[in-house]
């Protein structure tokens, strides 16, 4: 496993299994499918840290508490801090890249796209409130390849 992964589990009944590794760090909880909507605010806010902008935060609904993704850019430079509502200290802190984080959750998220369970008639009642933000990913995968590359690609 690399320093930094992230894992989606198959969403099921309004659950989902979601991992973070960071170094010897490791954050795993379920989350709700409500009231976030928390897929989709996770793609819209890499999308801004691809376009620029400095901070962002995705919150994931654990029911009834919830916990707080709290991502900060410098630069090329890219902060996750993950904190929990009834424990505001912070549960993991990574410090990295944005190209390499960026990276690792868009393969998370075009992993967990690729679900079986995203295809289901009746997906919002048994499986997810809500769609897969399948358009938003594939244009932060187009944003990501025009923003993020590496200096050798840019002619650099």
């Amino acid at each position: 496993m690399c320093e930094f992964d992230v894992q989606f589990g198959p969403p099921s009944h309004g659950g989902m299994r979601v991992i973070v590794v960071a170094g010897d760090e490791e954050w795993h909880e379920n989350v709700s499918d409500v009231p976030c909507d928390s897929i989709r605010y996770l793609v819209s806010s890499l999308s801004r840290l691809v376009q620029g902008i400095r901070e962002t935060t995705v919150d994931w609904s654990l029911e009834p508490n919830y916990a707080q993704w709290i991502f900060s850019r410098n630069g090329n430079d890219l902060d996750l801090a993950i904190k929990h509502s009834e424990r505001p200290d912070g549960q993991l802190v990574y410090c990295g890249k944005v190209r390499e984080i960026v990276h690792r959750f868009i393969k998370a998220l075009c992993d967990l796209g690729a679900e079986q369970c995203w295809s289901d008639e009746n997906l919002p009642n048994a499986v997810w409130s809500w769609p897969f933000p399948k358009q938003e990913l594939i244009q932060l995968r187009a944003l990501c390849a025009t923003t993020l590359k590496e200096p050798a690609e840019r002619g650099e």
